[in-house]
C-alpha cells in the first residue's frame, strides 16, 4: 500500500502544481488561469466535506475508486482541451480526485490493516504522500522541458491513474481475503 500512496499522490500531484501554467500554455489569460484555479482550490474545499459524508455513508473503499476515477477522468480531459466548458468540468472532476491525497488515503488504513495498526499505517502513508510532493514538480517541469507542454503530464497521470483503480481493486479483495485469514 506504501507503493501504491507513493504512486498515487505522485500522479496526483504532478498535475495540482501546474494548473496555472498549464492553463496558460493553453491560451487563457493569466487572470482566467487564475479564475480556474480558485474555482479548483474552492471546489476540493466542497469536494473534501463531500467525500467525508460519503465515507460515512457507503465506506472509504467505494469513495477511493471514486475519487481515482474523477482524478483520470478530470486530468484527461484538462489534458486534452482548451474548452472553457470541458476546464471547468475536468477541473471540479479533478477536484474530487485530490481528495485520494488528503482525506482518503488516511480513511482506507483501518479497513485495509484494522483499528490497532492503523496510527502506524497511516504515519507510513502520509510520509508517502509528503514524498511524493517532493518528486512531483520537477518531474512536471521535465516533462515540460523536453516536450514543451504540460498536456502530456495530465495525460500520463490520468492513464496511470487509470491503471491505480485497478491495483485498488487488487488490494482490496487481498485485503479481504488476508483479514480473514487471520481473524
Amino acid at each position: 500500500m506504501s507503493a501504491t500512496t507513493l504512486i498515487t499522490c505522485v500522479m496526483l500531484y504532478l498535475t495540482s502544481g501546474v494548473v496555472i501554467p498549464h492553463f496558460q500554455d493553453q491560451g487563457f489569460s493569466p487572470a482566467d488561469a487564475a479564475t480556474y484555479q480558485s474555482v479548483y482550490m474552492l471546489a476540493l474545499a466542497l469536494a473534501k466535506l463531500l467525500c467525508g459524508a460519503l465515507c460515512d455513508k457507503i465506506g472509504p473503499k467505494p469513495v477511493s475508486i471514486i475519487c481515482m476515477v474523477c482524478a483520470a477522468v478530470g486530468q484527461w480531459i484538462l489534458g486534452a482541451t482548451a474548452d472553457p466548458v470541458l476546464c471547468y468540468i475536468g477541473i471540479l472532476l479533478f477536484a474530487v480526485g485530490l481528495c485520494m491525497s488528503s482525506i482518503m488515503i488516511p480513511m482506507l488504513a483501518a479497513p485495509l490493516f484494522g483499528y490497532q495498526a492503523c496510527l502506524s499505517v497511516n504515519g507510513i502513508f502520509l510520509a508517502m504522500a509528503s514524498l511524493a510532493s517532493i518528486f512531483s514538480n520537477p518531474i512536471s517541469n521535465l516533462f515540460y522541458d523536453r516536450l514543451g507542454s504540460y498536456c502530456p503530464v495530465f495525460r500520463v497521470a490520468a492513464i496511470i491513474n487509470g491503471v491505480m483503480i485497478a491495483v485498488y481493486f487488487l488490494m482490496f479483495v487481498m485485503a479481504k481475503r488476508e483479514r480473514t485469514l487471520y481473524e
